[in-house]
């Protein structure tokens, strides 16, 4: 479950929460940017997610819990709070030597059509732009009204409001020229006597498993929690039923040959082939080398694979197009079992989707 769908659950059932999320890193730190914890008050007391642990989860719960001063816990008002990691001896006791800054902020009935939002974006496959209203000050301590006026989606594509503000914010796609540097970072903008944070969140991956055995299971078991969007592919009811998979993962029950016109296939989409059959896997191989997802990993011994390029090559699949596949598939780390195999395939996929180059 994403920490927005946990949000949205836990504002449903009139839960109190505030959110951590960091906004800013300088040199090393335990946690990347975007880094999100909450922290459930009434009825029980629950935290969710990392900010980093140790010490720095401990202070920020702290401050989340309650301060004196400052942190506007009840009052909807966020506030931004700095962490030097370099307290080797003192209270704290941090050592990685970086600086972070963590937005805190209450989580108010008010924003659950927002977060709503957010989470349908996001398992649709679309990204957006979540912008917090801080106040007059520049770190959000002055007086900012209700929360769920301060706080409002907007649509990347078009650069505007889903709420109507008049703002012209500067976020844009990827390579346009509204957002200067890059999109992983998350900016301040200055709108009138108002400053907003703006975050660009960006939609999960999708990850296709073509086969529900041992195996696809595996991959989803362990994929679902790094943060893909799992849809499993099986002809076979009882490899199909929700009960088997973590929770938010979709699973489609057709034959293989004629699933094509209800999957779609972007630069984002991940493919894993592990059927049961090696005509399935060249079948789904040929079909999925036409769509170019980013990564595209097939199961399969030296032999097997040798076999199935070079009948793909004879249909007239070039070696080059072939050589982008990942097959035998995962990192070599020995791996014997389902679930070592499956570690081995996420771990792969993980490096792919962090690496600039796609490899």
């Amino acid at each position: 479950m994403s920490v927005f769908s946990e949000i949205c659950a836990g504002l449903r059932e009139g839960r109190g929460a505030s959110l951590a999320t960091i906004i800013r890193v300088s040199g090393p730190a335990p946690a990347p940017l975007h880094s999100k914890m909450l922290v459930w008050g009434e009825p029980g007391f629950g935290i969710s997610g990392t900010v980093g642990g140790g010490c720095l989860d401990a202070s920020v719960i702290r401050l989340l819990k309650g301060r004196e001063t400052g942190d506007g816990r009840g009052t909807g008002r966020p506030c931004i709070e700095k962490f030097a990691l370099d307290d080797e001896l003192g209270e704290t006791a941090m050592t990685c030597g970086g600086k972070v800054e963590v937005l805190l902020e209450a989580l108010t009935p008010d924003m659950l059509p927002v977060f709503e939002k957010i989470e349908s974006r996001l398992q649709e496959g679309a990204d957006c732009v979540l912008a917090t209203r801080l106040g007059g000050s520049g770190e959000g301590r002055a007086s900012g009204g209700r929360a769920g006026r301060g706080k409002f989606l907007i649509d990347p594509e078009v650069n505007t409001s889903e709420q109507g503000h008049p703002e012209q914010l500067p976020f844009g796609r990827p390579g346009q020229a509204a957002l200067p540097g890059p999109l992983d970072t998350i900016r301040r903008f200055q709108a009138g006597a108002d400053t907003y944070l703006l975050e660009f969140l960006e939609a999960p991956p999708r990850l296709i498993v073509f086969g529900g055995g041992h195996l696809g299971k595996a991959v989803t078991d362990f994929a679902a929690p790094s943060g893909f969007l799992v849809t499993v592919v099986d002809d076979r009811p009882e490899f199909t039923g929700n009960d088997r998979y973590p929770d938010g993962t979709q699973t489609l029950c057709r034959r293989f040959d004629l699933i094509w016109s209800d999957l779609q296939f972007t630069d984002r989409t991940f493919v894993v082939i592990a059927t049961r059959g090696h005509k399935h896997d060249e079948m789904i191989l040929e079909n999925c080398l036409r769509c170019h997802p980013r990564y595209l990993g097939m199961i399969g011994s030296r032999r097997k694979v040798h076999l199935t390029f070079r009948s793909l090559q004879a249909k007239g699949i070039s070696a080059d197009r072939l050589s982008s596949v990942h097959a035998p598939i995962g990192l070599k780390i020995g791996a014997l079992t389902p679930e070592e195999i499956g570690i081995s395939i996420v771990a792969e996929m993980i490096a792919v989707r962090r690496s600039p180059t796609g490899r």
